[in-house]
């Protein structure tokens, strides 16, 4: 078979897990592609600000990796495809003309690339937000559009001139990414996406889809079950997650997000009424803009179903009161979202802050119905017995204990109907799913306290050697976040001297500099 894995970053255990690929494929005898960014890229989604000395490290670390696997096999530099198949005049830098919101950018296609909601989930991600002033994004997304159509463009004409039998790359969500998805599927190219896996020692792999395909992960999710046919170890695995969640110990995440709740405590006015019914947000940014990848999305955002399903209450006369959790992680995102929520002040409504001391499974416990857009704490809802609403794709859709509308109106209808109570047992599915999902390394290890804790970034090592760019690399990078002032002398001194000769900006005179910030 020949293989062709497509550049991946440089961060653990991303880039450790296509040479694990590699090594399982190179034992097969197959034939091995790797096309990888040579600082081609004026913008990608490990470094969206072109920073030269982040290009040096991943191009330093990459040749390293490869010679530490002992790569046989074909190696294409990405800036060969550009020089080969893109004249000067070719780049599409007039692509944003005439666009000048969110919602215009959204509809945005190329050829079979839905390039505008990529850009739109790449807006989200670089300026946390979902909810930005569209002027002040038009520099950093011209960049990331050229950036992604270019990749596109280039990696389909490879694509259909080699013909390769399967293709891996990353995640396929962001800018550098998503166009890889359209540009195989274009070509009818069979690919794998991968992620991390259940576990730091495991990764996953998605069969001609993405790891935010929650409608595929659902169906997984029953695979990965029926695997095992022990039922007493698989609920007693199940039963120590959903423990563990309770008490604010996440899988491969070290942030307790219950640690600034007290036990037992809620709203000075939740006694107040009879029917109370508690919405949890979760993470917006980063599922702002997947709709077109399988990912079910009632409303375009937290703001406008918080907005809707208020005015739809009011509109039937609901005589109980809307609790709105903010998420306990999500500050920044809550500032966003309230700026755009017009019924703070209603009666009907009562928000809870990221900060605030609620406990949010006194909410959960003492709650009519919960509504939540894709958190876990929806399925630990059902699993406490309570009615769930799902707003977004869930993991857990496929279990049977959640309800899950289609339309506005069937919310309104679920929220305001007394609904059975979930089956608890059933939960368990998803429980043992998070703890065992995935393909265990066998090339790849992790050692130290950054496998108890989540950090395998510090801890990555392959073929029991450490993987690592330069020292100094990583020192610099390391100056430059804490003193502000590194950075400014170094983009006004240094990289303009070192800044990538292959940069497709320099295809074209009129193009903005790859160096451009937001």
């Amino acid at each position: 078979m020949k293989i062709i894995f497509i550049n991946a970053g440089p961060h653990s255990p991303h880039f450790e897990t296509q040479l694990e690929l590699m090594l399982e494929h190179a034992a097969k005898g197959d034939e091995l592609i790797y096309l990888a960014c040579d600082r081609a890229l004026p913008f990608c989604d490990a470094n969206a600000n072109n920073d030269p000395i982040f290009c040096m490290a991943c191009e330093i670390k990459r040749r390293r990796g490869l010679a530490m696997i002992g790569f046989r096999g074909r190696r294409v530099a990405l800036s060969s495809l550009y020089h080969a198949q893109c004249s000067p005049d070719s780049a599409p830098l007039d692509i944003l003309d005439g666009i000048d919101s969110i919602e215009e950018l959204r509809r945005l296609q190329y050829d079979s690339y839905d390039v505008g909601e990529t850009l739109v989930g790449c807006v989200f991600n670089n300026f946390r937000t979902c909810y930005p002033v569209f002027e002040e994004t038009t520099c950093f997304m011209r960049r990331a559009a050229v950036a992604s159509l270019t990749l596109y463009r280039v990696v389909r004409a490879f694509l259909r001139e080699n013909k390769p039998d399967v293709a891996y790359f990353f995640n396929g969500r962001g800018a550098t990414s998503r166009c890889l998805v359209r540009a195989c599927q274009a070509e009818g190219i069979s690919f794998y996406t991968h992620e991390r896996g259940s576990r730091i020692e495991s990764y996953s792999l998605w069969p001609n889809t993405v790891p935010h395909d929650y409608g595929f992960r659902a169906q997984d999710v029953m695979q990965v079950w029926e695997k095992n046919p022990n039922e007493a170890e698989k609920r007693a695995i199940a039963e120590v997650f959903f423990s563990n969640l309770r008490r604010g110990k996440y899988p491969s995440n070290y942030n307790n997000y219950l640690v600034k709740q007290r036990s037992g405590t809620l709203p000075d006015d939740w006694m107040d009424v009879r029917r109370r019914i508690v919405l949890f947000t979760s993470s917006e940014i980063e599922h702002g803009a997947i709709a077109n990848l399988g990912f079910r999305q009632l409303y375009a955002n937290f703001a406008t179903a918080m907005n809707r399903i208020v005015e739809g209450l009011q509109e039937q006369n609901y005589d109980g009161k809307l609790f709105i959790r903010m998420h306990p992680n999500s500050a920044g995102e809550a500032t966003s979202i309230l700026k755009q929520f017009h019924y703070a002040d209603s009666p009907m409504v009562k928000l809870i802050l990221p900060g605030e001391a609620v406990d949010s499974y006194e909410l959960v416990l003492t709650a009519e119905k919960v509504i939540v857009f894709n958190s876990t704490i929806g399925i630990e809802a059902a699993r406490m017995g309570r009615p769930v609403i799902t707003l977004n794709s869930c993991v857990y859709d496929a279990l049977g204990v959640t309800h899950s509308p289609r339309t506005h109106a069937e919310a309104i209808q679920l929220i305001l109907a007394d609904l059975p109570v979930p089956d608890a047992a059933m939960t368990d599915y998803l429980g043992y799913y998070m703890s065992c999902f995935g393909h265990s390394f066998k090339y790849v290890t992790f050692k130290g306290q950054g496998q108890e804790r989540g950090r395998s970034s510090s801890k990555c090592m392959v073929l029991g050697k450490k993987l690592r760019s330069p020292w100094w690399l990583d020192q610099l990078m390391r100056l430059k976040k804490k003193y502000p002032w590194l950075e400014a002398m170094l983009r006004r001194h240094l990289y303009p001297r070192v800044a990538s000769r292959f940069s497709i900006y320099h295809l074209h005179p009129d193009a903005p500099t790859g160096l451009a910030g937001g």
